[in-house]
Order: C-alpha cells, then sequence, then structure tokens
C-alpha cells in the first residue's frame, strides 16, 4: 500500500511512502508564486496537485497536518481554504484520508522542542526572525533518518508526517475485487 503525506500551504510539500516496509518512494516540494495566483487559486491548484498525485501512484491513504492558530489570522484563513479544498477533493473521489495534528509527528520524530524565547514570542503574538527550533529539528531528522538532505522544512515536514503515519496508524488492505 501507498501513502501520501502532505505539507500544504502555498510553498509546500509531499512525501509518498510504501507504507509495509515504510519505505520513502518519491517526495518533491511545491510552490505557487504570488505574483502569478491568488489564494484561491493556491487552494484549487494544490487539490489538483495532490489529486494527480494519488491517482498517478494509486495512492491508498493520504495524510495531511492539521492547521493550527496563526499569529495572523489571514494565514489561518489561507491555511483553513487550502483544507477544506482537499477535504472536498477527497470527499467527491472517495479517497481515505486523515490529518495528523503538528505535535503528534513533531513528537514522534524529535521535533517539537522550543526554545523559551519562542515560546514567549508566540504568545505575544511577535514573529521570530529565525526558524522555528521545530523546523529546524525537522530538517535534522529527515537528513539523520533518511540522509535526505534539504534546507526545504516543507519537504522536511511532509517526509516526517509520512514517517509518523507509516508508523502510527493502522491500515488494512482494501478488499480484492473479485476476478472472473
Amino acid at each position: 500500500m501507498l501513502v501520501l503525506s502532505v505539507d500544504q500551504a502555498r510553498h509546500g510539500a509531499w512525501c509518498i511512502y510504501e507504507y509495509e516496509t515504510q519505505k520513502i518512494v518519491a517526495y518533491d516540494s511545491f510552490a505557487f508564486d504570488e505574483k502569478k495566483y491568488s489564494f484561491e487559486q493556491v487552494a484549487a491548484g494544490i487539490a489538483v496537485l495532490i489529486q494527480k498525485l494519488i491517482e498517478d501512484y494509486g495512492i491508498d491513504a493520504t495524510f495531511i497536518e492539521e492547521i493550527s492558530v496563526q499569529r495572523n489570522i489571514d494565514v489561518f484563513k489561507r491555511l483553513a481554504w487550502i483544507q477544506g479544498a482537499l477535504f472536498s477533493m477527497f470527499e467527491n473521489n472517495g479517497y481515505l484520508y486523515s490529518v495528523v495534528q503538528p505535535g503528534a509527528w513533531q513528537t514522534y520524530c524529535g521535533c517539537s522542542a522550543r526554545t523559551k524565547k519562542e515560546k514567549e514570542a508566540e504568545l505575544a503574538g511577535k514573529p521570530m526572525e529565525k526558524r522555528r527550533t521545530t523546523k529546524i529539528l525537522s530538517i535534522e531528522f529527515v537528513k539523520n533518518q533518511f540522509g535526505v538532505e534539504t534546507d526545504d522544512d516543507n519537504l522536511a515536514d511532509a517526509i516526517s508526517i509520512g514517517w509518523y503515519a507509516v508508523n502510527n496508524i493502522k491500515l488494512r488492505k482494501r478488499a480484492q475485487e473479485p476476478t472472473e
């Protein structure tokens, strides 16, 4: 069985795992340029991209990251639009899917540490100038676990979400169609 994990955003990424062996089959990043695409087009475009991956690879289940409260309400709304477009596409096509809580995969992959300064800035609603510790740790995790060298924290997150899913979420094979 093949599973797809997605870190969905304007600049996002995906990863495909072979569920039984827990081996990575393929992965990539995607981006929708702000100058070319409205956010409505981004949400629809991501749904089309994910549907094409599901169809091209014969994906059995897809896991997307649950959105979390953002410092900026507009960012939260846009992530919700993407999630809604994906839910609609999954439901309309009868695809198996689930959401993965950020804290669940981050803890499982050892990426959940935040510095005191990051926690204080987040509570105060102040943006951090550098990447959050969780992003740095997910990049380190995929390098150490899989030998994937990347500076793209979206790709590292997609790989990590999939790793969590294949190790913690139980899937059963679909019943075989009767042959004549």
